[in-house]
């Protein structure tokens, strides 16, 4: 079986996971309004 990181600590990499999608939300955002 493989070992994948989510199996130990989902809470974690749910959170890992949420702040670095916001972060990617925010800076698609900004561009597209510098780009405007």
């Amino acid at each position: 079986a493989v070992k994948r990181p989510w199996d130990e600590d989902p809470t974690s990499l749910n959170e890992e996971f949420l702040k670095s999608l916001s972060l990617e939300v925010v800076r698609e955002k900004l561009l597209h309004h510098v780009h405007q």
